[in-house]
């Protein structure tokens, strides 16, 4: 470690800061943001969804972070429940379906689908797979470059 008294200088690549309770100081003389990471946006329907976790693809799969805090939870004919005991959240729409923490299996009105990967938390936000999560809306997804788009099917 370096000494207090000696100043750090050079370039981050990456900064998180998370308050804690603790004792020292510390100052940052300047933050300077060249370009945000690419990223894609989530649109319903046209509407973009602000969330605070992008879409992305990996694997050849589309990821949506279920983030209940952002607008994402305003989809027309969507209610979910978190059951923290059993890890599971369950999705409600033209379908129902159950994804359980851990597990490559969702139940889509009672059937066994296989997902790509296990459904992943990150910073606490499940990970849902677009095209299950589309199939249960009775919605269509689009991955472009810039917008994942859902779309209600005519």
């Amino acid at each position: 470690a370096k000494s207090p008294s000696v100043p750090w200088h050079g370039e981050l690549y990456g900064f998180r800061f998370d308050p804690v309770w603790g004792v020292g100081d510390f100052e940052l003389e300047s933050i300077e943001f060249h370009e945000a990471p690419p990223h894609t946006v989530l649109r319903v329907n046209g509407e973009i969804i602000d969330m605070a976790y992008m879409p992305y693809e990996e694997d050849g799969t589309a990821y949506i972070p279920f983030d209940t805090k952002s607008k994402l939870k305003h989809i027309p004919n969507m209610y979910y429940e978190w059951n923290k005991t059993a890890g599971s959240l369950t999705v409600f729409g033209n379908k129902t379906a159950v994804f359980v923490r851990d597990s490559d299996v969702a139940a889509v009105d009672g059937r066994e689908v296989k997902m790509a990967k296990p459904l992943r938390f990150i910073d606490g936000i499940p990970h849902l797979p677009g095209d299950i999560l589309c199939d249960i809306l009775g919605m269509t997804l689009t991955f472009g470059e810039v917008y994942v788009d859902f779309e209600s099917k005519k």
